[in-house]
């Protein structure tokens, strides 16, 4: 499956995605992924292999040719999947995107009206190769539904773009995961 999503990824130039709740692949350390992959397939016997592949997608965080632009809401920043331990970690990971800039991200936090209805997460792929159509994928517990339909692909990233504008991006998204970092750290275990 994370070959599957590397090689879709492959087909765009400019990402945007969206996740109210979780730290999306592309931006995770490898114990948030192993916590993330192990709860959605727990049989799965594969486990150190899809944690594998799910790194090796991070290369693409240096491709200059591809733009990267990630919102997340504050509740990944909050709830942890297994362990307050992994989402700490993860945190400091977050902590290197928001002050290095070299992707753009942003934090939607709980205390903005973010004008768009978006209870679920989606990705959209444009720019694509071979001028194939603008891409919002949706992924659901159980499938995943492609839209490609421009009418709707430009309903998504119109509700990007209106999220963006009330997201906390560079020192004030810092100072965001620092204070809930501080919070989460003081919790008794």
């Amino acid at each position: 499956m994370q070959r599957d999503v590397a090689n879709l990824e492959a087909t765009g130039k400019l990402h945007l995605d969206w996740h109210p709740r979780l730290v999306q692949g592309l931006l995770q350390t490898p114990a948030y992924a192993r916590e993330i992959i192990a709860a959605a397939h727990p049989e799965g016997p594969q486990l150190d292999a899809a944690v594998a592949a799910r790194m090796a997608r991070q290369s693409l965080l240096y491709d200059p040719t591809t733009t990267l632009r990630f919102l997340i809401g504050e509740a990944a920043l909050r709830w942890p999947i297994a362990s307050m331990t992994t989402l700490v970690g993860q945190l400091d990971r977050l902590l290197l995107f928001a002050s290095e800039g070299t992707v753009d991200f942003g934090i939607v936090p709980f205390e903005v009206p973010f004008g768009a209805f978006s209870y679920h997460a989606w990705s959209i792929l444009a720019e694509r190769a071979n001028n194939e159509p603008d891409l919002v994928e949706i992924g659901l517990e159980t499938a995943k539904v492609d839209i490609t339909d421009p009418e709707q692909t430009t309903a998504y990233r119109d509700a990007f773009e209106r999220m963006s504008l009330v997201a906390l991006k560079g020192e004030a998204a810092v100072a965001l995961i620092r204070r809930i970092r501080l919070e989460l750290q003081r919790r008794p275990c």
